[in-house]
């Protein structure tokens, strides 16, 4: 029956993976055990409440002490790190890459710049990764322990389990899309950092006019830190949870909506331009305030399409 198998799925979920088979085979034996031979629904319900919550049954299999990150969230702790952390240097690397061919570009052979860029990849490397560990490891030691407190305290039911992820795995966040939010966002951010050198009008090799001013492009960079984290914490909660719930969908249209801002205050500071790309760009002022409007109504249409998704999921998810 499909609330038992959810049943377990809640309770074996939240196990090593070495112990979920024999966990779930014993689990199984047991409700169908105490079940009658012709049962219902509400014998399920029975039986699944006697057991008691798929939280705390869970904890009872476990005979490990108490860790920064408990057993409950390890595992997407785990997956979203190894999601993250090969984006996050793969973007490094390659806008070092384009930095030194930039730098180096008609001085030196292609394949001098390369081992350039490796020498210094692994300072940046580091740097990156202790980054990711620290806000991810931040982001779920926060997340655990006001989850902890939420499903301690809340009585259970065994209709909760139909909110569940292994009840509703048509509707499930998929690591999929959970990918490819993170590397967009790791790819605008890089982008951010070094727009200096990789955005404008390059001669010789040399960027002659850098299409934004840097110093004031970059007085965005705590506001810009906030939305990334915020994506990130956003992604570990998607991993977690499994599947669309009205809270989730919130927090989705709500971390839309702070990096929205934080892109128009970006690209309606009037003095974002560069003074030297207007040289080669000499575009009347009205005509770039109109195309940035025009860009902004495009952002701001795509991410209201995008936070409505959100919660048409979540609907789908209850019917």
């Amino acid at each position: 029956m499909r609330l038992i198998e959810a049943y377990i799925g809640e309770v074996t979920r939240r196990l090593p993976e070495k112990e979920r088979e024999d966990i779930a085979l014993e689990l199984r034996s047991t409700i169908y055990d105490t079940l009658p031979e012709d049962y219902s629904e509400e014998d399920v319900k029975d039986t699944l409440s006697e057991l008691g919550s798929p939280f705390m049954l869970a904890n009872g299999y476990k005979n490990w002490p108490m860790h920064l990150i408990g057993p409950n969230y390890f595992e997407s702790y785990v997956s979203l790190l190894k999601l993250i952390l090969p984006i996050a240097l793969l973007i490094s690397f390659l806008s070092l890459l384009t930095v030194d061919f930039i730098e180096h570009s008609g001085a030196l052979s292609l394949m001098s710049i390369f081992w350039i860029t490796l020498g210094n990849a692994f300072v940046v490397f580091f740097e990156v990764t202790l980054q990711v560990l620290f806000w991810v490891t931040l982001g779920f030691v926060i997340l655990e322990r006001t989850e902890h407190k939420k499903e301690t305290i809340k009585k259970w039911s065994p209709d909760d389990l139909k909110k569940s992820p292994s009840y509703l795995s048509e509707n499930a966040v998929t690591k999929k899309e959970v990918f490819w939010d993170l590397f967009w966002t790791a790819a605008i951010t890089a982008l951010y950092f070094n727009a200096s050198n990789l955005i404008g009008v390059m001669k010789d090799g040399e960027m002659v006019a850098p299409f934004f001013n840097n110093d004031v492009l970059l007085s965005y960079w705590p506001l810009v830190v906030a939305a990334v984290v915020g994506e990130v914490l956003l992604a570990g909660y998607k991993l977690f949870r499994g599947v669309w719930t009205k809270p989730m969908a919130l927090l989705n249209a709500l971390q839309l909506a702070f990096s929205t801002t934080v892109f128009l205050l970006i690209v309606f500071n009037k003095n974002i331009l560069h003074s030297k790309i207007m040289s080669y760009f000499p575009l009347p002022e009205r005509y770039i305030e109109r195309s940035l409007t025009i860009t902004a109504l495009i952002v701001v249409a795509i991410v209201i399409i995008e936070a409505w998704k959100g919660f048409k999921r979540v609907g789908q998810a209850r019917a």
